[in-house]
């Protein structure tokens, strides 16, 4: 829809100075009086439904200098083309959102060929990585303590030993499972909480569109784009994304957003504040308020989600005595198989055993902290797209008098009559 309203833009450009006839989206000029306030002014203009140029371009200039943001600071600018389809692992992951062709990637081919590919990334995977210093260790342990202690001491000294290295390991088996299972509930839960970002981001943004004055949606539009960043910096260890902020906001409020201990409590605020304003001018009406209100509330008790999640693990206990449980284990398996066969064998049957129970353990480390492997940039660009689709109605002005935003659009790439022709 923005692409449409950017052709008009162009087309209107090259038109002659002539008077225009009136059009859907470009009426004649403006028939506002020098007394006429502004926002009768502004009511006027969205009767007549025209449209200004230059301020087209503002919005589309906004946003698109957003996405054209490097995504790590000091790293060369991303490309605004593809953020959505970025596949750049050697195997699809959960840090980036699926497409097709990630689709394909991960599912398509036939089942050997899978497998073959599956076998062939072994040795790059992230439990592979994390992993094999431990197996290293435990095999050469099992292989040492085999190959120094007569077989028949070992003997000796297991006897009736494995019954109880078989109860241990069910024990802990279920522990590292247990875990393992809360810490993925956290990750579904956490990427649900960005869903309704989503989702409650365009509901709010279409109800203020079609309740109040266009102005009034692209300075809310411009809260939650903001308010989507500043959760993503929240809860990333990574530096916080002030560059953006300066993008979508003027310069003395987002120094006054920078300086809040919650940023996205206090966008969230802002949004209140303009709603607030409109129903008591009379431009929005109480259950039109109601429903909008709710769904910031709603945004606001997904913030308070987010912080539990990112405050509160899995209690740490847990997980120390489960790896503690299991290193015990493990040195234990070499002198109850001591005998059974080669020392080689033994030592491999420890590494492959040390492999398979610390992965579990490690899948989940990796998803306690869930923001940490989520596609967060991918998501709030996301956010971003699914607010510029809502606010993209060519029947309403788009009425953005910043002067800042203004002297962004270069002289000759106006199109509000002050370009050379």
């Amino acid at each position: 829809m923005l692409g449409r309203l950017a052709v008009l833009s162009s087309a209107l450009a090259f038109r002659p100075s002539a008077p225009r006839a009136s059009t859907p989206h470009m009426s004649a000029p403006r028939a506002s009086t020098p007394h006429m306030s502004e926002r009768a002014r502004r009511r006027h203009l969205k009767e007549i439904g025209e449209i200004d140029p230059i301020d087209v371009q503002i919005i589309q200039r906004q946003f698109a200098t957003v996405r054209e943001l490097p995504r790590i600071l000091g790293t060369e600018a991303g490309n605004a083309t593809n953020i959505l389809e970025l596949d750049d692992y050697r195997e699809p992951s959960f840090k980036r959102l699926f497409t097709h062709k990630t689709w394909q990637r991960y599912t398509g081919g036939s089942a050997i060929g899978r497998i073959l590919r599956l076998v062939r990334q072994w040795p790059f995977c992230l439990v592979m990585q994390a992993t094999w210093p431990l197996l290293l260790f435990n095999a050469c342990w099992a292989l040492l303590v085999t190959a120094a202690v007569p077989a028949h001491v070992l003997t000796g000294w297991s006897r009736g030993l494995q019954a109880t290295m078989q109860l241990q390991g069910a024990a802990i088996g279920l522990l590292l499972v247990f875990r393992t299972d809360n810490a993925y509930r956290r990750l579904e839960e956490a990427r649900k909480d960005w869903s309704r970002i989503l989702y409650l981001s365009r509901e709010v943004v279409s109800r203020v569109l079609v309740s109040c004055e266009y102005p009034v949606t692209c300075e809310v539009a411009r809260y939650l784009c903001s308010f989507a960043w500043s959760l993503r910096d929240m809860l990333r260890d990574a530096e916080d994304r002030d560059d953006i902020l300066d993008v979508l906001l003027d310069a003395e409020e987002a120094s006054w957003v920078v300086s809040q201990r919650s940023r996205p409590l206090a966008l969230l605020g802002r949004v209140r504040q303009v709603l607030m304003r409109e129903l008591d001018a009379g431009e929005l009406s109480a259950t039109q308020h109601y429903a909008i209100d709710m769904d910031v509330r709603e945004l606001s008790s997904v913030v308070a989600t987010c912080e539990r999640l990112f405050s509160s693990p899995i209690p740490p206990n847990m997980a120390r005595h489960g790896v503690r449980s299991l290193i015990l284990w493990l040195f234990g398996i070499p002198i109850v198989l001591a005998g059974s066969m080669h020392p080689a064998l033994i030592a491999l049957c420890v590494a492959s055993t040390t492999y398979i129970y610390f992965g579990i353990n490690e899948l989940g480390i990796q998803v306690e902290q869930p923001f940490k492997i989520m596609p967060l940039w991918q998501l709030c660009h996301l956010v971003q797209y699914n607010i510029e689709e809502a606010i993209g109605s060519p029947e309403l002005p788009l009425l953005i008098k910043r002067e800042r935003e203004i002297e962004a659009v270069p002289h000759w790439e106006r199109y509000d009559g002050s370009a050379p022709v």
